[in-house]
């Protein structure tokens, strides 16, 4: 006869499975309840004009001009903005409510929470279930992430995009299936099409995926290259219509040299949007139509890097130290501005930035001696997120993209510490 399980022994196979599901329960509670805050929020400020109908001279009144353009076949005939967002995500929710601010709000909410979850699944994977939580709280209770919500800005989408390739790439690590490693790559090409500085995670990406592979070099070869053609496919459109309009290779973004000049000019400041005699002056020898006159932004800051390197490492060191800061920069929107008109984001019970951000520098001092590849990635793409923003100029809203991957850090230092007492 087939020997039964003792009780004991049943009851010890159970108890995982309970704890899964337990866990998975209070992960499922806490999504509901970021996504009840940033609903609440966003029916706050939906009648706020810089949601209804955002001053001209902001990004928001573009992205939404440029959607509703696309919406109806008329498409631009370059492309200075990163376009997933305006081309794509905008047009296709304006495709089934032209122009309406709530439909937006409550995509972007649901992305918000979508957002959460993956936080505290990822944390879990990498640190345990304890972090898993803690990530989740953290994300569902930050005040900049819920304030962002309504307003028609990338960041909210970033964010989401950001925690799924962790998420596809911890996914990816696991299982090592082709379509995995595939999908991680169409991730990270969308990322870029929404903010150009998640370019820089793809030399991550790749070297996760064949130090996964390093005893089938063969096979990681033929992914490395599949991976390239599928993150430089969707981008392609966009590119070959900038470099019809510029008469030269720039990539989906033909703002790139601008970007740069506006936060690494001699008269740049570490943080914030100025324009300076000497951005103009970079900016106008970059678009000199006589190419032999042409002098890129790029090469203008390595020229100043090398004469003047001390100022070019101050300004950067002082654009580093305003990132992990806990006051914000504010441009479109500020939190003090248009924040005033919700009562939820004046309540106590929501976290600061700053908190997140000790949080998350706790972690990277703690977590990072264990050799663990799945570990090094995370720490990878938050050093990347951190290094790209600051690498370009600072503005309050560029963190929200990186929050979940902080998130993630950040319940990691929490777990960390429980573990200690």
């Amino acid at each position: 006869m087939p020997e039964t399980p003792s009780p004991t022994a049943a009851t010890a196979a159970s108890a995982p499975s309970f704890l899964r599901r337990r866990f998975l329960l209070m992960l499922l509670i806490i999504t509901g309840l970021a996504l009840l805050l940033r609903l609440i929020v966003s029916f706050e400020l939906i009648s706020h004009p810089s949601v209804q109908s955002p001053p001209a001279s902001t990004d928001m009144a573009t992205y939404r001009r440029l959607a509703m353009d696309i919406r109806q076949g008329q498409w631009p005939d370059h492309f200075d903005y990163q376009p997933f967002y305006y081309s794509i995500f905008l047009p296709l929710i304006y495709l089934a409510a032209p122009g309406s601010a709530l439909t937006v709000a409550i995509i972007q909410a649901l992305l918000g929470a979508a957002a959460v979850f993956l936080s505290g699944i990822c944390a879990a994977q990498l640190f345990g279930r304890r972090a898993g939580i803690a990530a989740a709280v953290l994300l569902a209770l930050s005040r900049f992430h819920i304030f962002y919500t309504p307003f028609l800005l990338l960041e909210v989408l970033l964010s989401f995009l950001m925690i799924l390739l962790l998420w596809l790439a911890l996914r990816a690590w696991r299982h090592n299936r082709a379509w995995d490693w595939l999908a991680l790559a169409v991730a990270c090409a969308l990322a870029t099409l929404t903010r150009g500085n998640a370019l820089l995670m793809l030399p991550g990406i790749l070297l996760l995926l064949i130090w996964r592979n390093r005893r089938r070099p063969r096979r990681a070869a033929m992914l490395c290259l599949l991976s390239l053609v599928l993150f430089y496919l969707p981008q392609l459109p966009y590119a070959l219509r900038n470099y019809r309009y510029a008469g030269h290779w720039c990539g989906a973004s033909t703002a790139g040299g601008k970007v740069l000049a506006l936060g690494n000019t001699p008269e740049a400041p570490p943080g914030g949007l100025e324009y300076p005699l000497s951005y103009h002056r970079w900016v106008s020898d970059a678009e000199n139509p006589d190419p032999a006159q042409r002098i890129s932004v790029a090469t203008r800051i390595i020229r100043w890097g090398l004469s003047e390197p001390h100022m070019l490492a101050e300004l950067k060191w002082r654009a580093l130290l305003l990132f992990w800061d806990y006051r914000e920069i504010p441009n479109n929107v500020s939190i003090d501005h248009e924040g005033r008109q919700s009562v939820l984001l004046r309540l106590p019970v929501l976290l600061p930035f700053a908190l997140i951000s000790a949080l998350t520098l706790l972690g990277l001092m703690l977590l990072w001696r264990r050799r663990s590849a799945r570990r090094y990635f995370l720490f990878y793409l938050v050093a990347v997120y951190c290094l790209s923003t600051v690498l370009f100029y600072i503005l309050a809203r560029f963190r929200i993209g990186g929050l979940p991957l902080f998130c993630v850090v950040a319940g990691g230092a929490i777990n960390a510490v429980f573990a200690w007492r």
